[in-house]
Protein backbone atom coordinates (compact mmCIF):
# COMPACT_ATOMS: atom_id res chain seq x y z
CA UNK A 1 0.00 0.00 0.00
CA UNK A 2 1.35 3.58 -1.14
CA UNK A 3 1.54 5.47 2.43
CA UNK A 4 0.59 9.20 0.31
CA UNK A 5 -3.19 7.10 0.53
CA UNK A 6 -2.79 6.47 4.22
CA UNK A 7 -5.39 9.15 5.02
CA UNK A 8 -7.58 11.62 3.71
CA UNK A 9 -9.63 15.05 4.93
CA UNK A 10 -13.43 14.54 5.45
CA UNK A 11 -15.85 16.78 5.12
CA UNK A 12 -15.24 18.72 8.13
CA UNK A 13 -11.90 19.02 7.02
CA UNK A 14 -10.10 17.14 9.45
CA UNK A 15 -7.60 14.60 8.72
CA UNK A 16 -8.81 10.93 8.38
CA UNK A 17 -7.44 7.19 8.06
CA UNK A 18 -8.24 5.31 5.42
CA UNK A 19 -10.10 1.74 6.47
CA UNK A 20 -6.84 -0.28 5.51
CA UNK A 21 -5.14 1.96 8.60
CA UNK A 22 -7.69 1.44 11.01
CA UNK A 23 -7.65 -2.05 9.94
CA UNK A 24 -3.86 -2.39 10.82
CA UNK A 25 -4.78 0.09 14.51
CA UNK A 26 -7.05 -3.04 15.06
CA UNK A 27 -4.13 -5.35 14.81
CA UNK A 28 -1.70 -3.84 16.83
CA UNK A 29 -0.66 -6.11 19.82
CA UNK A 30 0.77 -4.64 23.14
CA UNK A 31 4.31 -4.85 22.38
CA UNK A 32 3.16 -3.10 18.86
CA UNK A 33 2.02 -0.56 20.60
CA UNK A 34 4.94 -0.15 22.52
CA UNK A 35 7.35 -0.14 19.81
CA UNK A 36 5.29 2.26 17.73
CA UNK A 37 5.55 4.34 20.28
CA UNK A 38 8.86 4.28 21.35
CA UNK A 39 9.82 5.13 17.62
CA UNK A 40 7.60 7.91 17.49
CA UNK A 41 9.28 9.16 20.36
CA UNK A 42 10.69 12.73 20.45
CA UNK A 43 9.24 13.74 17.39
CA UNK A 44 9.54 10.69 15.69
CA UNK A 45 13.59 10.44 16.24
CA UNK A 46 15.21 6.96 14.80
CA UNK A 47 16.52 4.49 17.05
CA UNK A 48 19.92 3.48 16.38
CA UNK A 49 19.29 -0.19 15.28
CA UNK A 50 18.01 -3.38 16.98
CA UNK A 51 20.18 -3.60 19.81
CA UNK A 52 19.06 -0.04 21.13
CA UNK A 53 15.98 -1.14 20.59
CA UNK A 54 15.94 -4.00 22.80
CA UNK A 55 17.67 -2.44 25.55
CA UNK A 56 14.87 0.46 25.74
CA UNK A 57 12.22 -2.10 25.42
CA UNK A 58 13.48 -3.80 27.89
CA UNK A 59 14.10 -0.53 29.86
CA UNK A 60 10.25 -0.02 29.51
CA UNK A 61 8.94 -3.72 30.43
CA UNK A 62 10.69 -3.64 33.82
CA UNK A 63 8.38 -0.54 34.73
CA UNK A 64 5.26 -1.67 32.87
CA UNK A 65 4.29 -5.11 34.14
CA UNK A 66 1.51 -5.69 31.06
CA UNK A 67 4.55 -5.01 28.58
CA UNK A 68 6.62 -7.65 30.72
CA UNK A 69 4.40 -10.12 30.16
CA UNK A 70 4.18 -10.21 26.92
CA UNK A 71 7.90 -9.41 25.94
CA UNK A 72 9.86 -12.57 27.91
CA UNK A 73 13.05 -10.85 27.94
CA UNK A 74 15.57 -13.67 28.60
CA UNK A 75 19.92 -13.30 29.01
CA UNK A 76 21.97 -13.68 25.88
CA UNK A 77 24.92 -12.38 24.91
CA UNK A 78 24.75 -8.83 24.75
CA UNK A 79 22.63 -8.90 27.71
CA UNK A 80 18.68 -8.45 28.06
CA UNK A 81 16.70 -9.97 24.73
CA UNK A 82 13.64 -10.59 23.47
CA UNK A 83 12.58 -12.69 20.45
CA UNK A 84 9.12 -11.37 20.67
CA UNK A 85 10.09 -7.85 20.41
CA UNK A 86 13.05 -8.80 17.40
CA UNK A 87 9.83 -10.73 15.35
CA UNK A 88 7.24 -8.08 16.23
CA UNK A 89 9.63 -5.56 14.32
CA UNK A 90 9.96 -7.96 11.85
CA UNK A 91 5.90 -7.62 11.69
CA UNK A 92 5.88 -3.99 11.78
CA UNK A 93 8.54 -3.93 9.13
CA UNK A 94 6.44 -6.24 6.45
CA UNK A 95 3.01 -3.91 7.63
CA UNK A 96 4.97 -1.31 6.05
CA UNK A 97 4.81 0.50 9.37
CA UNK A 98 8.50 0.92 10.41
CA UNK A 99 11.84 0.56 8.39
CA UNK A 100 14.14 -1.76 9.65
CA UNK A 101 17.72 -1.43 9.17
CA UNK A 102 20.91 -2.30 10.62
CA UNK A 103 21.42 0.92 11.96
CA UNK A 104 18.00 2.91 11.99
CA UNK A 105 14.76 1.63 12.49
CA UNK A 106 12.05 4.75 11.98
CA UNK A 107 8.40 4.80 11.50
CA UNK A 108 7.05 5.62 7.74
CA UNK A 109 4.62 8.04 6.66
CA UNK A 110 1.78 5.11 8.06
CA UNK A 111 3.61 4.35 10.79
CA UNK A 112 3.76 8.16 12.05
CA UNK A 113 0.34 8.39 11.23
CA UNK A 114 -0.48 5.52 13.60
CA UNK A 115 1.60 6.91 16.62
CA UNK A 116 -0.27 9.91 16.38
CA UNK A 117 -3.16 7.68 17.21
CA UNK A 118 -1.78 5.56 19.79
CA UNK A 119 -0.25 8.69 21.46
CA UNK A 120 -3.85 10.23 21.87
CA UNK A 121 -4.56 6.41 23.75
CA UNK A 122 -1.57 5.99 25.81
CA UNK A 123 -1.44 7.26 29.79
CA UNK A 124 0.51 10.55 30.38
CA UNK A 125 3.35 8.18 32.27
CA UNK A 126 3.63 6.13 29.42
CA UNK A 127 4.50 8.71 27.20
CA UNK A 128 6.50 10.00 29.72
CA UNK A 129 8.79 6.91 30.51
CA UNK A 130 9.41 6.43 26.52
CA UNK A 131 10.61 10.04 26.26
CA UNK A 132 13.10 9.40 29.10
CA UNK A 133 14.37 5.92 28.14
CA UNK A 134 14.85 6.86 24.54
CA UNK A 135 16.35 10.21 25.83
CA UNK A 136 18.92 8.13 28.15
CA UNK A 137 19.71 5.49 25.57
CA UNK A 138 19.26 6.90 22.07
CA UNK A 139 22.60 8.44 21.79
CA UNK A 140 24.35 6.11 23.88
CA UNK A 141 27.43 4.35 21.95
CA UNK A 142 27.45 0.36 21.52
CA UNK A 143 30.05 -0.20 24.11
CA UNK A 144 28.17 2.49 26.46
CA UNK A 145 25.04 0.91 25.81
CA UNK A 146 25.98 -2.74 26.40
CA UNK A 147 27.83 -1.90 29.73
CA UNK A 148 25.12 0.29 31.07
CA UNK A 149 22.60 -2.88 30.58
CA UNK A 150 25.10 -5.76 31.76
CA UNK A 151 25.99 -3.96 35.15
CA UNK A 152 23.04 -2.40 35.81
CA UNK A 153 21.06 -5.20 34.95
CA UNK A 154 23.41 -7.58 36.14
CA UNK A 155 22.16 -11.44 35.28
CA UNK A 156 23.00 -14.65 37.18
CA UNK A 157 23.46 -16.52 33.72
CA UNK A 158 26.69 -18.01 32.91
CA UNK A 159 25.77 -17.36 28.74
CA UNK A 160 26.14 -13.46 29.46
CA UNK A 161 29.03 -13.61 31.24
CA UNK A 162 30.61 -15.70 28.87
CA UNK A 163 30.31 -13.30 25.76
CA UNK A 164 33.05 -11.76 24.33
CA UNK A 165 31.28 -8.75 24.50
CA UNK A 166 31.16 -9.13 27.76
CA UNK A 167 34.99 -10.01 28.85
CA UNK A 168 35.71 -7.04 26.36
CA UNK A 169 33.75 -4.64 28.60
CA UNK A 170 34.50 -5.63 31.99
CA UNK A 171 37.91 -4.22 32.41
CA UNK A 172 36.79 -0.97 30.44
CA UNK A 173 33.69 -0.96 32.80
CA UNK A 174 35.12 2.31 35.32
CA UNK A 175 35.95 4.18 32.21
CA UNK A 176 32.86 3.85 30.56
CA UNK A 177 30.82 4.36 33.53
CA UNK A 178 32.86 8.05 33.76
CA UNK A 179 32.36 8.91 29.99
CA UNK A 180 28.49 8.49 30.74
CA UNK A 181 28.29 10.47 34.32
CA UNK A 182 30.24 12.82 32.26
CA UNK A 183 27.38 12.98 29.53
CA UNK A 184 24.76 13.38 32.22
CA UNK A 185 23.56 10.48 31.84
CA UNK A 186 23.85 8.81 35.14
CA UNK A 187 24.15 9.74 38.57
CA UNK A 188 27.27 9.42 40.76
CA UNK A 189 25.81 6.37 42.15
CA UNK A 190 24.47 4.60 38.87
CA UNK A 191 27.86 5.02 37.92
CA UNK A 192 29.65 3.63 40.68
CA UNK A 193 27.44 0.70 40.28
CA UNK A 194 28.61 0.49 36.51
CA UNK A 195 32.38 0.32 37.53
CA UNK A 196 31.56 -2.12 40.28
CA UNK A 197 33.65 0.63 43.25
CA UNK A 198 31.77 1.51 46.52
CA UNK A 199 29.95 5.29 45.82
CA UNK A 200 32.84 6.97 48.29
CA UNK A 201 35.74 5.60 46.67
CA UNK A 202 34.19 6.31 42.71
CA UNK A 203 33.45 10.15 43.96
CA UNK A 204 36.92 11.12 45.11
CA UNK A 205 37.94 9.35 41.80
CA UNK A 206 35.59 11.56 40.32
CA UNK A 207 37.16 14.64 41.83
CA UNK A 208 40.81 13.50 40.52
CA UNK A 209 39.19 13.48 36.97
CA UNK A 210 38.26 17.04 36.98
Amino acid sequence: MNNKYACFTDRHGEMSLIPETNAKIKQLNNVDKFILLLLGAKNYEYVPGPLHLQKEMFLLQNLFTKLADDTDYEPYFLGPHSEIVADEVEQLASSNLIMAEAKKLELTLEGKQIFDVLKTKSSSKEIQKIEEFKELLNDMTHDELLAFTYFSYPSSDELEKESVEYKYLLPRRKQLALFLYQKNKISAQKAAQIAGEYLEDFVKELKNVK
